[in-house]
């Protein structure tokens, strides 16, 4: 299975290191409005650095107490561009991913799961 995550910044980096540049732009709270298995969601999403600050971690908590869906998604970035991430949720371990992507200079992370 592979799930893609893309995420559009407001603003583009304007340092060498671009996947640090536009993950600190994902730091944060806000509502993020979106589908899961092809049904509509609501949720808040907080992003904080962790672990010496090597690693992102977006928590995602659904807002419908009927339809609660959760996700916690790390993200790491390396020198320069590139991303390693871990998607787990409310599903479980079974439906848990690990991704590889990019930041590019347009403020846009791309990561593929497998």
């Amino acid at each position: 299975m592979s799930l893609a995550l893309a995420a559009a910044l407001l603003l583009a980096p304007d340092t060498a290191d671009t996947a640090r540049a536009a993950l600190d732009r994902l730091a944060g709270c806000w509502d993020a409005p979106g589908e899961v298995m092809g049904k509509r969601v609501a949720t808040r999403v907080r992003g904080a650095w962790h672990l010496g600050g090597r690693y992102l971690l977006l928590e995602s908590h659904g807002l419908d107490p009927a339809d609660p869906y959760d996700a916690a998604i790390a993200i790491g970035g390396h020198d320069g561009d590139r991303l390693s991430a871990w998607w787990m949720d409310s599903f479980g371990a079974g439906y848990s991913a690990a991704g590889k992507g990019r930041a590019d200079r347009d403020g846009v992370l791309s990561i593929d799961y497998a």
